[in-house]
């Protein structure tokens, strides 16, 4: 299903909730200035947009554009009275904005190769409306560099990639079009120079905050692994121990289930490419 017909603002509410340690930590290798214009391309329902508005302080502006307008609905009361532009952009096509518009574009966890079949073109068009000496970011969550299940590492490496099959049409077992580990390429594809890698993880224990038990429990758990390992589960060779195991571990009242586990934590590495336009 195509992403702008598609509305998942609550989970990705959630998402970004879950995901606030690694985007403050990530935006602060951005070394957004206070007082500037930046692109948050990719808005989604919002999520970052409070986070965006600290950075650049009242003096600053943030345009925050997505495809779906169910996401930019959500993503209005962020933007209330403060000096933020919600717009509806379809980041496949020519954006809409003279060249140079913008001190910075920030793009988290948009250019899947499922819907963006040329998102070189797409940061070139980044790259365009970015003034010389702007940044362009792109930031990546990975299934493959986490950890949700402790103690399950084989079984959570083979649901990890299932997974990923059963979100991003087209990505195969052998997760050749994993977007984070092309993204920096991309950057320099597009013109971008003194591109850099950054990784930024976090971790987190029991207790868990409210938020992160849902997300872990309502989506990981509940939605994005038991999809996995039922449409894709032969392919990445669950075998019927590993399935027994992961119905114990993830059904909620099990006496193994593992939010019930006061040892239980969970880890994310996120990483961000950043390219510099050229002056």
């Amino acid at each position: 299903m195509d992403d702008l017909t598609f509305d998942y603002a609550a989970s990705e509410l959630r998402y970004n909730a879950f995901m606030a340690p690694a985007y403050e930590s990530a935006l602060e290798a951005m070394d957004i200035a206070r007082g500037s214009h930046g692109l948050d391309a990719g808005c989604g329902p919002g999520g970052l947009v409070p986070l965006l508005l600290e950075l650049v302080g009242p003096d600053g502006q943030i345009t925050a554009v997505d495809g779906s307008t169910a996401h930019l609905s959500a993503a209005e009361p962020f933007a209330a009275g403060e000096p933020v532009t919600l717009q509806r952009v379809d980041l496949r096509e020519r954006l809409p904005f003279d060249d140079n518009t913008f001190d910075w574009v920030w793009c988290a966890d948009v250019l899947f190769p499922a819907y963006f079949q040329a998102p070189v073109a797409t940061i070139g068009e980044f790259a365009r409306v970015v003034r010389p000496g702007g940044r362009v970011g792109v930031f990546f969550h990975s299934f493959q560099r986490a950890t949700y299940l402790p103690g399950h590492s084989q079984l959570e490496r083979k649901l990890s990639v299932a997974g990923e099959m059963a979100f991003s049409p087209g990505i195969g077992p052998e997760l050749e079009d994993s977007p984070m580990d092309h993204s920096a390429a991309w950057l320099s594809a597009a013109g971008l120079h003194d591109v850099a890698v950054t990784f930024h993880p976090f971790v987190y224990r029991q207790p868990l905050p409210e938020a992160v038990g849902r997300y872990v429990g309502d989506y990981i758990l509940a939605e994005a692994f038991s999809e996995g390992a039922s449409n894709h589960g032969e392919s990445v060779g669950l075998t019927p121990r590993e399935r027994d195991t992961w119905e114990a571990i993830s059904t909620p009242g099990s006496p193994r289930y593992l939010l019930d586990d006061p040892r239980y934590f969970c880890f994310q590495a996120p990483m961000l490419a950043v390219g510099v336009k050229p002056a």
